[in-house]
Parts: structure tokens; C-alpha cells; sequence
């Protein structure tokens, strides 16, 4: 995957996560720095990226300098009226896999936002759902240019560490992104795995 993208799309879980880093603006400040242009779904923008209040924040500073766009349907009519069948018929092949008939709406931005990735010919999702990427795979990916990745949040620090960020800053968004009592093994994983001491 490459170290720069021009566009990518972004998932709650993801913004949430980054968004718990209270030292440093990083879906404003470092999002930047590997994706030019930055989709967020209406629905995502709307219901899901609540809190922290952090978050919305950096994402609409991200949407007045026209580095984030908020998409959905209205927006693929707008571009090419053709393509919202497709959008629609990506929205019901999801909905049918990991659809929850108990949380109707769990998973909604994720099936919107992958439907909209699918028919835009968006090729980055920056989502830290697991399990996503068999998902994907198997029912929207053809094994070409097109093809939809998953980054999560260990590829982002990857792809941090590779760009020369501070190893302090990407421990810290590693720490914040999982749960609380996981926290020990969060550190031992990273310390020990994904940016072990020299």
C-alpha cells in the first residue's frame, strides 16, 4: 500500500480512536500528510462522530480548507446519475452479510461508506473494524486496480514510523485506540512488535 493516497475514506471507529489523542490534532494535522483529499460519509459525519467533540472539529477544519468532503449518494448523482444503482445494489449485497437485524443501524456506515467506496472507485478505507478487509474481499474486491484495502490503525503507524513520525506520538495513538484493560498487552505489542526499542 502506498505511503501517500489521494483519496481515502474515512470510518468512525477510526476518526474516534484518533480523536482520543489529546496532545495533537491528528486527523487534522497528520491525515494530511498521507491522504490529499479526505470522504467521510454523511451518514459517518452525522450519527457516528460524536465524541469526542474533538473529532468533528478537526474533521469540519479539514472540510472549510477543502482537505475532506462529505459524501453520499447526492454527491455520486451529482458526479455521474448512472452510478446510483450501483451505489444501491453495493448497499443491498452488504446489507445481507453483515447486516444485524438486533442493531439495525451497527453497521450502517460501514455498508454506506464501502458502497460509496465501491461505486466512486474510492481504493483506500481508513477503518479499524476486524474483519473487514475478508469482508470485502469476498464480495465487493476483484483482484484489480480497484480493489478496496483496509487501513487500520497499526498500518497508519506503519505508515507514520516509515514517514519519520516521533515513535512517542505513534505509542501514544496505539495505546488510545484500544481498550482500557488491554492496555498491558496494547504496550507489550508495541514495544515488542510494531516499534520495538533499539
Amino acid at each position: 500500500m502506498p505511503l501517500k493516497c489521494k483519496i481515502a475514506l474515512l470510518d468512525a471507529d477510526f476518526a474516534i480512536k484518533l480523536g482520543r489523542v489529546e496532545s495533537q490534532n491528528i486527523i487534522e494535522d497528520i491525515i494530511p500528510e498521507f491522504v490529499e483529499l479526505l470522504y467521510i460519509h454523511r451518514h459517518v459525519y452525522e450519527n457516528e462522530i460524536l465524541t469526542p467533540a474533538a473529532v468533528k472539529k478537526q474533521v469540519d477544519s479539514l472540510v472549510r480548507q477543502k482537505r475532506a468532503i462529505i459524501v453520499d449518494r447526492q454527491f455520486i448523482s451529482a458526479q455521474d446519475g448512472s452510478k446510483e444503482l450501483i451505489y444501491d445494489q453495493v448497499i443491498s449485497l452488504l446489507k445481507t452479510k453483515f447486516w444485524d437485524s438486533k442493531k439495525p443501524r451497527k453497521n450502517w456506515g460501514e455498508i454506506v461508506s464501502l458502497a460509496f467506496a465501491k461505486t466512486d472507485g474510492v481504493t483506500v478505507f481508513l477503518s479499524d473494524e476486524s474483519d473487514l478487509q475478508d469482508i470485502i474481499d469476498e464480495h465487493l474486491n476483484l483482484e484489480d486496480a480497484n480493489d478496496i484495502r483496509v487501513v487500520k490503525i497499526k498500518d497508519f503507524i506503519e505508515w507514520m514510523k516509515a514517514a519519520g513520525s516521533q515513535r512517542k506520538l505513534c505509542r501514544i495513538i496505539w495505546l488510545v485506540s484500544g481498550e482500557v484493560e488491554n492496555l498491558k498487552q496494547r504496550k507489550e505489542q508495541f514495544d515488542g512488535e510494531i516499534w520495538p526499542l533499539e
